[in-house]
């Protein structure tokens, strides 16, 4: 599944989000890519039926 990231300018600092939605319950790899360099992964982000998972990147691998 891919997501669109959203770049905003914010406090002199750039900001970065993206929503994945209507993920099934289970353990799930995120890989922040752009143009086609992976930037960061998160593994084992876990998602549970009926609740919001937040998951932040740490900046560059």
């Amino acid at each position: 599944m891919t997501a669109n990231v959203f770049a905003k300018y914010l406090e002199g600092q750039w900001e970065y989000r993206y929503t994945v939605g209507f993920l099934s319950e289970g353990s799930y790899d995120l890989k922040l890519v752009f143009e086609g360099d992976p930037l960061d992964q998160a593994k084992g982000v876990s998602v549970v039926a009926g609740e919001t998972t937040e998951q932040n990147f740490s900046g560059t691998n």
